[in-house]
């Protein structure tokens, strides 16, 4: 399961002067996402997981998908608090929205069961196999 995502500046984020924070706590899905993806590459350990965790929930409320995607992958591994049912719905709303990643990690966390949630292997197949699809890898 893969977290994924794309760093970047405040200053390369719309060119805005606005602060990240101040523009996360104001609801901007995409700076929040900015600054979990910041955070999660300066980190050095779990201390700082739960601002990341949270980070991601307040990006996928705001629209930011990659941010939904991070959030399922990290819950389904354990590594954010929540429930499996919650992994599943994060990673399902990424791939609603045309995010591979948010896909790919929803196929594999019904295919194998991760983070408690359960295994449906008919479901991760048709999953995978849109991927395929969108991605023209065709088998």
């Amino acid at each position: 399961m893969m977290v994924s995502g794309a760093l970047a500046t405040s200053s390369a984020l719309w060119g805005c002067s606005d602060s990240l924070d101040a523009r996360c706590d104001r609801g901007d899905g995409a700076a929040c996402g900015v600054l979990a993806d910041q955070e999660r590459h300066a980190s050095k350990g779990d201390e700082s997981l739960p601002r990341i965790c949270e980070l991601y929930r307040r990006a996928c409320t705001g629209d930011n998908y990659v941010g939904c995607a991070n959030l399922g992958a990290l819950l389904a591994q354990g590594r954010c608090t929540g429930s499996s049912g919650e992994a599943l719905d994060v990673l399902q709303r990424a791939c609603d929205h045309g995010e591979v990643g948010g896909c790919n990690n929803l196929g594999m966390v019904l295919r194998d069961g991760a983070g408690g949630a359960p295994v449906d292997r008919a479901r991760a197949a048709v999953v995978l196999s849109l991927i395929h699809i969108s991605q023209g890898i065709v088998r």
